[in-house]
């Protein structure tokens, strides 16, 4: 009698001998998964890039608009009547003495977000002629009348009392128009030069004229 071999696979290797072409490692990546995966790093890459992009354009336009605050002024050489033939011969439409003192946080806030624009700059040098007056200074100055004093001596004698404090002189010395204390934005500053260039200084008030412009008036 003939033995009979048994050929059946043991019962728990069953479900281990799965021929070589159809094993897969679990961490294997098909060739379409590794495109799709470098197609969607490449589209995130190129976001983050224009992103990027983006935000240094709109810094440097930013940067681009603002200057340094002092040259909003001309130099103060201590002789404002002078200043005032200046501006006549140069077709200026008023002068503009800025009141100002060391440590006032309303002053730093015009210097650093308003007087350092170049907007405010140019539509400024364009009707006016600009001057800073420090309240406590002992330069000797000539005033608008041909006076002789100091920057402190004449700050008090037109009761120049908190700063900043904006003073416009028409073209013959007289004073037209007086704000005081700093303004929020650029464009309120520049309301203010538009007030007194365009003569309504002589009906209105400012606020009143802002309050007009607001209405779209």
């Amino acid at each position: 009698m003939f033995a009979l071999r048994d050929t059946t696979v043991p019962h728990h290797e069953r479900f281990l001998r799965i021929p070589f072409a159809l094993r897969r490692p679990t961490n294997a990546v098909s060739k379409g998964e590794r495109s799709s995966a470098r197609s969607s790093g490449i589209r995130i890459g190129t976001r983050l890039c224009l992103a990027l992009l983006l935000v240094l354009a709109a810094f440097t336009a930013s940067a681009a608009d603002v200057t340094d605050a002092s040259t909003f002024f001309t130099p103060n050489l201590g002789d404002l009547q002078n200043d005032l033939a200046e501006a006549r011969a140069d077709g200026k439409q008023a002068m503009l003495l800025m009141f100002e003192q060391e440590g006032c946080p309303g002053c730093a806030h015009m210097r650093r977000n308003v007087l350092s624009r170049r907007d405010v700059q140019d539509f400024y040098r364009r009707h006016f002629i600009n001057l800073s007056i420090d309240i406590h200074g002992a330069i000797p100055l000539k005033d608008p009348s041909g006076r002789e004093a100091t920057e402190k001596a004449y700050a008090q004698a037109i009761k120049v009392r908190a700063t900043p404090t904006f003073v416009f002189y028409d073209l013959k010395g007289a004073e037209i128009a007086r704000l005081v204390g700093p303004l929020e934005t650029a464009e309120e500053f520049i309301l203010l030069g538009q007030f007194v260039a365009s003569g309504a200084y002589k009906t209105h008030s400012f606020a009143q004229y802002r309050n007009q412009k607001a209405k779209g008036g």
